[in-house]
């Protein structure tokens, strides 16, 4: 922190625990990012949801908060903001964004998986993955309950350089650890980065709306 502090750097912790975002503040960070079980890709150890985690932190936090995990609709947005977050962590629904640098095929399959498309596997490593639910997934949660407890055992079904190549560029959509969580189901097409927070704009703005009608008839 000290040498963060020196280069006048912001610095933004990323946790999964409430207690770790606690140790974050202690130490001084600016912002901590706050993560629940159904973040895409490494949700950590805990097993809370993702607004549990978040209400649970807010008793304890007094720097800016931001929750991430299966959030993918505006109505979401203006939920997270209405606990007491100050913003909140999206990837899942822009992975099949048209400016995303991935192949088409790969961006297609992601458009057709719904909210059960994604599983978690490696979580006996201490190393919970949560992928799009494909063919290389399958074989590593087999893998995995056949009693497999080591990276090395898993080889290339989980090397990165082998997600890069066959899924990402070749397309090869059912190779590779694809990084997904719950709220892909909220991706609807391949799309601009525009329209799709267009979209969220305005999704939230509806719900913020109910929200203070509701409020305004009390």
């Amino acid at each position: 922190m000290p040498i963060f502090r020196e280069a006048k750097a912001i610095v933004i912790h990323k946790c999964a625990h409430v207690r770790h975002a606690v140790s974050a503040q202690n130490m001084g960070v600016d912002a901590v990012t706050l993560v629940g079980m159904e973040e895409g890709g490494h949700p950590g150890s805990n097993q809370l949801p993702t607004f549990l985690n978040g209400a649970y932190a807010l008793d304890q936090l007094h720097i800016p908060l931001a929750l991430g995990g299966g959030i993918g609709h505006g109505r979401q947005i203006a939920a997270a903001l209405a606990l007491g977050a100050d913003a909140v962590v999206m990837g899942s629904v822009f992975t099949p964004a048209l400016e995303t640098p991935a192949h088409d095929a790969y961006k297609q399959r992601i458009v057709a998986t719904d909210a059960h498309g994604t599983r978690a596997v490696l979580g006996s490593l201490g190393d919970t993955w949560r992928v799009v639910d494909n063919e290389n997934a399958r074989k590593v949660a087999a893998l995995e309950a056949a009693g497999a407890r080591s990276h090395a055992e898993f080889g290339a079904l989980i090397s990165g350089e082998r997600t890069q190549a066959l899924a990402y560029q070749a397309g090869q959509h059912e190779e590779g650890m694809l990084s997904m969580g719950p709220a892909v189901g909220f991706a609807r097409a391949v799309e601009p980065v525009a329209d799709i927070v267009r979209r969220l704009q305005t999704e939230c703005m509806q719900a913020s709306g109910r929200f203070r009608a509701m409020l305004a008839s009390t």
